[in-house]
C-alpha cells in the first residue's frame, strides 16, 4: 500500500525543467554537428551524382568507339570482298582465256594455212605476172609475147572469179591486207582474256568471235554465269569506289572531321530526305577526268584514231555499249608478253571506268529516290490538306441540309402521327400485323423476340380494355419496347406509333404535368427512337 501511495504522489507532480547556460552551451554544438552533418550529406550526393554522371560519360565514350571500331571493322570487310571479287574476275577471265585459247586457236592455224594457200599465193602471183607484163618495154613486146605472157597467168589462175571476189573484199577491208599468221591471229592467250572479259563485262566489242561450235557453246555459258558474276563484283566495286570518292570529298576538300564523317557514315542506313550535289557533281567530275585521261591513253597507244575519237572510245566501253568500231589491235611486233601486260593495263582500267559509272548511276538512282519520297511527301500532305477542306467544306453543307431535312422530317412526322392517336381497330390490327412482319424477319418466328412481342401486344390489349394504366406499368412497357426495337429495327416506326395511340387513348395514373400527352409523346419517341428522333437521344 504505501508503495501504490508513493507511486500516486508521484504520478501527481508535474516536474519543473531549467536550462542553464551549460546546457545551452551544449545545445549549439549539436546544431552545429547536425548542420555539418547535412553539408557532408550534400557534398556527398553532389559527389556522387558528379561520379555517376562520369561513369555514363565514359559508357558513352566506350560505346561511341565500340561503334566507331564495327564501323572501320565493316569497311575492311567490304574493301576486302571487293579485292577478293576483283582477284576471282581475274582468275575467271585467265581460266576462260586459256579454254578460248585452246579451242579456237588450233582451227584459226588451219584456217591461216588455207587462207595463205588458196587465196594470198595465188593473188601474189596473180600480181607478179601482171606486174611483169605491165612494166616490159612495149617495143619489145609482139603478138606472141602477149599470147604467152596471158596463157601463164590463165594457167596460173584457175578460178578467176574467186580471185577477183577476194580482190574485192581486200579493197573494201573485209579480208586483212597483211599477211596472216599465227602471232598475228586472234586466239592468243593475251587476246583471249581479252575476249573473255568483253563477254563478262557485256561491252562485246566484236573484233572477233568464236568460229567453232564448242566456242561459241562455251560463249554462251561464260555469257549466262559471268555476266551475273561480273554484276556482283561491280556492285562491290562500285560501292568502294563511291565511299573513297565521298571520304575524300569530306576529308580533304569540304574539311569535315573525322568524328563527323563518323556520324554521317552512322546515318548511312537512314532514309536521307535531302540530295547530296556536292557528291553529285564531284562524282561527275572525277568520272570526266578519268575519262579524258583514259582517252589520253587510247591515243597514246593508237595514234591513228586521234583524241576525239579516243574519247568516243572510252565512254562507249564504259557504258558497255561496245560498238565495236573502235577497239585496242595491237600490232604484229607486240610481244606475247607485252600483249597480256596490255591488256590486263586496259581491263583494270575498264574496270575502275565501269565503277565510276555506275557510281554515278548509283548516286542518280540515289537522288531520284530522294526526289520521289520528297514528292510523296509533299503529295500526301497536299492529299491530307485537301481532304480536311472538302470534309470542312460536306460537313458544312451536310449540316445545313441535315437541319433542313430534319425539319421538314418532323413537321412530316408530326402531321402523320396525330391521325394514328384516334385509328380504328383495324388499323390498329394492321399495325400489329407490320410488327410482328418485322419481328419475324430481323429475328425469326420461333425466337424469344417474337414470342415477347406477342406478349407486349397482348398485355396492350388487356390494358386497353381497363381505360387507365399505372405510372410504372408504362415505363415497363417502354423498356421492354425499347430492348425489342433494339433487336429488331425495322419495327421501332410501327411500334412506336402503335404505343402513342395506346397512350393518347388510356388515362395514366400519375400527377397532372407528367399525364399530358406530349409530355409522354416526347419520351417516347427519345427513348425508343422515332425518325428524326434518334439524333436527340
Amino acid at each position: 500500500m504505501p508503495d501504490s501511495k508513493n507511486n500516486n504522489n508521484n504520478a501527481k507532480v508535474v516536474p519543473t525543467i531549467s536550462i542553464t547556460d551549460a546546457d545551452v552551451d551544449d545545445v549549439e554544438p549539436t546544431k552545429t554537428n547536425n548542420t555539418f552533418n547535412k553539408k557532408n550529406k550534400e557534398n556527398t550526393e553532389t559527389k556522387d551524382d558528379s561520379s555517376s554522371t562520369t561513369s555514363n560519360d565514359d559508357d558513352l565514350k566506350d560505346m561511341e568507339q565500340e561503334l566507331n571500331d564495327q564501323i572501320d571493322k565493316l569497311s575492311y570487310m567490304k574493301t576486302r570482298n571487293a579485292l577478293y571479287a576483283v582477284f576471282g574476275l581475274t582468275i575467271i577471265c585467265l581460266i576462260a582465256g586459256s579454254i578460248f585459247q585452246a579451242i579456237e586457236q588450233p582451227e584459226e592455224k588451219t584456217r591461216i594455212v588455207e587462207y595463205n594457200r588458196n587465196t594470198r599465193k595465188p593473188i601474189n602471183r596473180y600480181l607478179k605476172n601482171v606486174l611483169e607484163l605491165t612494166t616490159q618495154n612495149i617495143d619489145t613486146l609482139n603478138e606472141t609475147s602477149i599470147k604467152r605472157m596471158l596463157k601463164k597467168i590463165q594457167k596460173e589462175t584457175e578460178d578467176q572469179n574467186s580471185l577477183i571476189s577476194t580482190m574485192q573484199q581486200l579493197m573494201e577491208g573485209d579480208i586483212s591486207a597483211e599477211p596472216l599468221t599465227p602471232r598475228t591471229g586472234n586466239w592468243g592467250l593475251a587476246s583471249s582474256i581479252f575476249f573473255s572479259l568483253t563477254i563478262v563485262s557485256t561491252i562485246g566489242y566484236g573484233s572477233f568471235t568464236a568460229q567453232t561450235k564448242m566456242g561459241k557453246t562455251f560463249t554462251v555459258l561464260l555469257a549466262i554465269f559471268g555476266v551475273s558474276y561480273f554484276g556482283y563484283c561491280l556492285s562491290i566495286v562500285g560501292e568502294r569506289v563511291l565511299y573513297t570518292l565521298e571520304y575524300t570529298l569530306n576529308r580533304f576538300i569540304l574539311g569535315i572531321s573525322l568524328e563527323e564523317i563518323t556520324k554521317q557514315q552512322r546515318r548511312l542506313g537512314d532514309k536521307q530526305n535531302e540530295i547530296n550535289f556536292k557528291l553529285f557533281a564531284f562524282l561527275f567530275a572525277i568520272c570526266m577526268l578519268y575519262i579524258l585521261s583514259f582517252a589520253g591513253l587510247a591515243h597514246y597507244f593508237e595514234p591513228t584514231w586521234g583524241f576525239d575519237n579516243s574519247v568516243y572510245f572510252a565512254i562507249i566501253s564504259f557504258t558497255t555499249v561496245g560498238l565495236g568500231d573502235f577497239y585496242p589491235t595491237p600490232t604484229a611486233e607486240t610481244g606475247d608478253g607485252e600483249r597480256l601486260g596490255g591488256y590486263f593495263f586496259f581491263a583494270v582500267l575498264l574496270l575502275i571506268g565501269l565503277a565510276l559509272v555506275s557510281a554515278i548511276i548509283a548516286a542518280v538512282t540515289d537522288a531520284a529516290e530522294v526526289f520521289k519520297r520528297i514528292a510523296k511527301k509533299r503529295l500526301i500532305a497536299y492529299e491530307q490538306k485537301m481532304e480536311k477542306s472538302i470534309k470542312r467544306r460536306l460537313t458544312s453543307v451536310k449540316s445545313t441540309r441535315n437541319a433542313h431535312k430534319q425539319k421538314k422530317y418532323i413537321q412530316k412526322l408530326d402531321k402523320k402521327t396525330k391521325p394514328d392517336y384516334v385509328m380504328s381497330d383495324k388499323e390498329r390490327n394492321q399495325i400489329k400485323g407490320n410488327i410482328l412482319k418485322a419481328i419475324r424477319k430481323d429475328c425469326g418466328a420461333g425466337s424469344d423476340a417474337y414470342r415477347k412481342c406477342v406478349e407486349i401486344l397482348d398485355s396492350i390489349e388487356k390494358y386497353r380494355l381497363k381505360t387507365h394504366i399505372g405510372k410504372t406499368h408504362v415505363v415497363e412497357l417502354e423498356e421492354d419496347v425499347k430492348i425489342l426495337c433494339k433487336q429488331s429495327p425495322n419495327a421501332t416506326h410501327e411500334f412506336v406509333v402503335y404505343i402513342l395511340n395506346f397512350i393518347h387513348n388510356m388515362t395514366i395514373e400519375t400527377d397532372e404535368k407528367e399525364a399530358q400527352d406530349v409530355v409522354w409523346e416526347l419520351r417516347i419517341k427519345r427513348s425508343i427512337g422515332f425518325g428524326a428522333f434518334v439524333a436527340e437521344d
